[in-house]
């Protein structure tokens, strides 16, 4: 009989341990929508484009998609290959596009879907023009370049940091 009521005052402490968190602890955790983390995946992502080392958004980021359950999504494209956090706990497709690259260099990324899709239609054009992959691969890298001209203009490092 003892050994019973031990066991059941176990069992009440376990339940009132796992018991639903009250009012108060509930809005200390925030729970982001998925607009707000690809805003900061974005901002992130832009800041590196222009070249700055650090961003005060991948700090954001992170600490936003703490605590959520996150799968990795790849898809392998030509020129560019996409990268995506998931989070099926935001809901059904809840992914976040985390940047596109330029394979085989890591270095070689953008930020935007309209970015690669920017570059592809580059690389199409160069490619139809010309007959030539190695001529394409050029254009494509200086059209990437003229990206990351461009975010060094519009992500300031006092934005960035």
């Amino acid at each position: 009989m003892i050994q019973q009521r031990g066991i059941a005052a176990s069992g009440m402490i376990m339940l009132a341990a796992c018991s639903a968190p009250n009012v108060s602890e509930q809005a200390a955790t925030e729970v982001p929508e998925i607009g707000k983390l690809q805003e900061v995946a974005t901002r992130d992502c832009q800041c590196r484009l222009a070249g700055h080392e650090r961003s005060r958004y991948a700090k954001e980021y992170a600490r936003l998609a703490k605590g959520l359950l996150r799968d990795g999504f790849a898809t392998s494209s030509f020129p560019v290959s996409y990268q995506s956090d998931c989070f099926p706990g935001l809901g059904e497709n809840a992914c976040v596009l985390t940047g596109g690259y330029l394979p085989p260099s890591p270095e070689n990324f953008v930020c935007t879907e309209a970015q690669g899709v920017a570059l592809e239609d580059v690389w199409e054009a160069a490619y139809a023009r010309s007959g030539s992959e190695t001529q394409a691969d050029e254009m494509v890298l200086r059209g990437l370049d003229q990206m990351r001209d461009d975010a060094s203009k519009s992500a300031r490092e006092e934005d960035c940091t």
